[in-house]
């Protein structure tokens, strides 16, 4: 049997995530709010506003990455079900913080000085965008009516009486897209954040600079075409998540509305490596010397 929740640990559990929301909602308004409104970092009080928020949500994955792996590999049996919907709700969290990684890193590509001067078209317009949300809402909408409308009772589908063996292979399932989605973000920030600052370094004779110019688009050219590839996979979840808070019974309900909560926060991550990104590593500089006092 399934032990019961203490109330006080379910008080401690809403506050928890009221405080993770709140943190979520305040720091993407603070930080998009200055992206929006500056197109240089140059402010101390920015820089340390910017970089304390950073640390914060850095300090957040650090708890909720190995929670989110413990629960999908190590779980007793009599508590398949409820680690599953965790499982669930950790992979939509992850889900979310891919998409929204993508679109700032595409944000990046639409304003690139160096994209204008070689006349190359931005990924991120009207055009393409509307074909992932088409092609995502295709498979995002057949997940939703198998999981969720054709489920028993309206519960999201899953077998749970085929026994300990297929359990475990939902669990490796979902314990391999939550690495694959969490080390292609660490990938991609990475290696656009090389590309950003190579070009900011760039020196030598003007033929020189053509070619790793050229060198370095080719490269972003790949990247940029798999974030999109990406961002049809993330968005797929999206119906599911509308049909799941709308129609399943109230504690499958509570699950999803982690999800929600637990999206402020990743996008707080995503905002972080957008700072990172942008800034040229200056903040992390800031954040340095803020550890060292």
């Amino acid at each position: 049997m399934e032990k019961e929740i203490s109330t006080s640990a379910r008080i401690f559990l809403g506050v928890f995530l009221f405080l993770l929301a709140a943190i979520g909602i305040t720091a993407n308004t603070i930080v998009v709010t200055v992206l929006r409104f500056r197109s240089d970092f140059k402010r101390k009080t920015t820089n340390t506003i910017l970089t304390s928020l950073a640390s914060i949500g850095f300090f957040g994955c650090a708890i909720d990455i190995p929670l989110a792996l413990s629960t999908m590999v190590a779980s007793p049996a009599e508590f398949h079900r409820r680690n599953l919907l965790l499982a669930q709700a950790a992979l939509g969290s992850f889900l979310f913080w891919g998409y929204i990684t993508s679109f700032f890193l595409l944000s990046i590509d639409l304003h690139d000085t160096l994209r204008r001067a070689l006349n190359r078209q931005a990924y991120l317009s009207t055009k393409r965008i509307s074909m992932v949300l088409t092609l995502a809402a295709m498979p995002g909408v057949g997940i939703s009516a198998i999981f969720v409308i054709k489920g028993k009772h309206f519960i999201p589908y899953v077998p749970l009486d085929k026994g300990p063996i297929f359990l475990t292979i939902i669990r490796s399932v979902l314990f391999i897209a939550l690495v694959i989605s969490v080390s292609s973000n660490i990938y991609y920030f990475l290696k656009i954040r090389k590309l950003i600052k190579s070009i900011f370094n760039d020196v030598g004779t003007s033929s020189s600079r053509t070619r790793r110019n050229q060198k370095y688009l080719k490269g972003r050219d790949i990247s940029w075409t798999v974030i999109l590839i990406i961002l049809v996979f993330c968005f797929s979840y999206l119906p599911y998540m509308a049909f799941s808070i709308v129609y399943v019974k109230a504690e499958v309900r509570c699950s999803n509305a982690i999800v929600i909560c637990q999206s402020f926060t990743y996008l707080k991550y995503a905002v972080s490596s957008l700072i990172f990104a942008r800034a040229d590593g200056r903040f992390l500089k800031v954040f340095v010397n803020i550890v060292r006092r």
